[in-house]
């Protein structure tokens, strides 16, 4: 059964981790980073089930309730879920737990509907396991490249709207999310210049300097991500 899922989750690498894996069991991701683009999704399309993380840049992933209704929003948080949850799944989330929510194909569900082990360790959802996985040349994650690809597309004009209004927060946060992706996918160049970028966030010349050579550098590297 293919499910149209909405993911909302600031952090890249955890965005790109779900979609790459439940795209790969056959549901069509809508992957995104707000509450906001969140809204607006939900109010031109139906959606089987919205995967959202609890704190979001300009909101809570509950918010969405009111969207979705109660029994198509899975939350999702580092901390325990609170007594009586049971929309709630607690990050690192291994593939097991995911399973216990969603119709997914093969030996991630058994046949009474509770989640199962699948063959051998579980890969958990935190930006750690997303490298061991990768490093180990893992086949369930070959589209993070592609992905890390469309969010420097996305991210890239608001980064720049940023700057130019002196927004130096959203600014830190956005090249964070970007700097542990890049990391993943041996943007090396691209992370480097990121770094240089983040450590002059205070300085107005020097950032306006370092942030065109770091936006030069993310679009040269967009057509070899996608290659």
């Amino acid at each position: 059964m293919s499910l149209q899922i909405l993911i909302v989750e600031d952090d890249v690498v955890n965005r790109c981790f779900l979609t790459e894996l439940l795209g790969g069991q056959g549901h069509q991701c809508h992957p995104i980073g707000s509450v906001n683009e969140a809204r607006r999704l939900l109010a031109e399309a139906r959606f089987d089930l919205c995967l959202a993380d609890i704190q979001l840049p300009d909101g809570r992933g509950d918010s969405l309730r009111d969207c979705v209704g109660p029994q198509r929003l899975l939350l999702m948080s580092g901390d325990p879920p609170p007594v009586g949850a049971t929309d709630w799944l607690q990050k690192p989330i291994d593939l097991a737990q995911l399973a216990r929510w969603l119709p997914l194909p093969g030996s991630l569900v058994s046949g009474n509907g509770r989640g199962v082990k699948p063959d051998g360790q579980a890969i958990l959802l935190d930006d750690a396991a997303a490298a061991r996985a990768l490093g180990a040349g893992l086949p369930s994650l070959p589209g993070l490249r592609r992905l890390l690809a469309s969010e420097l597309e996305r991210e890239l004009p608001r980064l720049a709207e940023a700057l130019t209004a002196g927004q130096t927060a959203p600014l830190a946060a956005g090249l964070h999310r970007l700097q542990a992706a890049c990391a993943l996918c041996g943007a090396s160049d691209l992370q480097r210049r990121g770094g240089e970028l983040l450590g002059a966030l205070q300085n107005p010349d020097l950032r306006h300097v370092l942030w065109c050579r770091y936006a030069e550098a993310a679009q040269q590297l967009v057509p070899a991500l996608r290659a």
